[in-house]
């Protein structure tokens, strides 16, 4: 398998093409996060939501169960 068998190349020369496109990659991604993290704000926001829904349903829970009346061991 291709995978598993070691390049004929020298590993040397294929280290700075590796760094440039690291290095842009990189660069994209602190460009382009500033301007489209709004999109991420609304997910955000939406699981926030489902999770402020889930924490109310468990508090009314909680509180149902301190309101009942407890019965007197006999």
């Amino acid at each position: 398998m291709s995978l598993f068998r070691r390049p004929k190349g020298d590993f040397k020369a294929y280290l700075i093409p590796f760094v440039i496109f690291a290095a842009c990659c990189v660069y994209l991604v602190m460009e382009v996060q500033p301007r489209y993290a709004y999109v991420g704000q609304i997910a955000l926001f939406i699981l926030m939501a489902g999770g402020v829904e889930a924490l109310c349903s468990l508090a009314a829970g909680l509180l149902q169960k301190k309101k009942l009346p407890h019965k007197k061991p006999s």
